[in-house]
């Protein structure tokens, strides 16, 4: 099995960059090979799985959210999906609701448009996050009772982003402040309008839930600190697989005094338990195993708790700078371009 250590291929990130832009991971057309492929993978690990996991693509434009009518809008997106190397559209709520009755996990790749000014290009910045739909399985009595997961790469910076500049024209815009971080305006009311769509249906017996808190976002370290390069697309990419080849397959942390496992958590516990960060820094132990000695100290040790294991985090990006977003890059985009025929043998592994 091809693990996400197997790739170090050195390259500059110029050339990464040129890579990526050509196999479309950093492009939001769904017909590019990027898609074709990590549906695939999607195929793959939901073959081996009772849980299967959605995986669609949604465009979200900053702009329409935060100035005009938000739920009109809201109520109006598609999102893309690909099967079978078949793109289609589908009404994002109704796309929501269908998969909630079948109780799928719901993985969201959203594209941010015009999320941030940029003062040196002067110009609106796209930014890609993920959102995941998880079922709660602590209410019993209602198994189509969602949580709401938002995974922006930014983490604890989003609090800044309290303010957005509207678009007045072509060439006019106006600075706008708002009392709370404009991620959670838009999962906020991403939330209420796909409540309220389901009033409109009459459908009955599913809901949503999300609150601004650390059990619903990731708010830890900010992952794109040292990012020069305007990578912020390849972290969704990463969770979103991560989500998929760990969903109920142990993340292994070796223990200091030995190589065995010694943390016994899956993608689907850590979301159960309402701990996306950790979820997220799972991940990056996927990539880098330099952060596995923090996770278990994490568990093992009563005085090191998350702060401790967000500052641990802090100081690698420190010393690694942007050496660490250009490991993601090539780990991640080299296990997803691995020939299908090695991805069938993962599949053989996990059974």
């Amino acid at each position: 099995m091809l693990s996400f250590q197997n790739f170090n291929k050195r390259q500059t990130f110029a050339t990464i960059c040129e890579d990526a832009f050509s196999y479309g991971f950093s492009s939001e057309d769904t017909d590019t090979p990027y898609y074709s492929q990590i549906s695939r993978i999607g195929g793959v690990f939901n073959s081996s799985q009772s849980t299967k996991i959605t995986q669609s693509y949604l465009a979200v434009d900053m702009n329409e959210v935060l100035h005009k009518n938000t739920s009109k809008y809201l109520d109006s997106i598609e999102v893309d999906c690909v099967e079978d190397n078949d793109v289609y559209t589908q009404d994002l709520f109704s796309y929501i609701s269908d998969n909630m009755e079948d109780d799928n996990v719901i993985s969201l790749s959203v594209s941010l448009e015009n999320y941030i000014y940029d003062e040196e290009t002067s110009d609106f910045v796209t930014h890609s996050v993920l959102m995941v739909l998880h079922p709660s399985r602590k209410n019993s009595k209602n198994k189509k009772d969602y949580n709401l997961f938002c995974l922006n790469s930014h983490g604890g910076a989003q609090h800044y982003t309290n303010f957005h500049y509207k678009k007045l024209s072509s060439t006019r815009k106006k600075k706008i402040k708002f009392t709370k971080p404009i991620d959670f305006i838009l999962a906020n009311e991403f939330v209420r309008s796909f409540n309220r769509s389901l009033n409109k249906y009459s459908i009955t017996g599913q809901s949503i839930h999300y609150s601004e808190t650390d059990s619903h976002n990731y708010l830890g370290t900010n992952l794109q600190s040292y990012d020069n390069h305007g990578c912020c697309f390849i972290f969704p990419i990463l969770l979103n697989l991560v989500l998929h080849t760990n969903y109920n397959k142990y993340f292994i942390n070796e223990c200091e005094s030995s190589n065995t496992p010694c943390i016994n958590s899956t993608a689907c516990s850590l979301l159960e338990e309402g701990n996306p960060e950790l979820f997220v820094y799972q991940a990056l132990s996927l990539i880098d195993k330099r952060f596995n000695k923090h996770i278990v100290s994490y568990y093992k040790n009563k005085d090191f708790d998350m702060e401790d294991l967000e500052e641990a985090v802090d100081n690698h990006l420190d010393v690694y700078k942007n050496r660490f977003v250009k490991r993601i890059l090539t780990r991640t985009i080299g296990f997803i371009k691995q020939p299908y025929w090695q991805l069938k043998s993962v599949l053989s592994l996990l059974k």
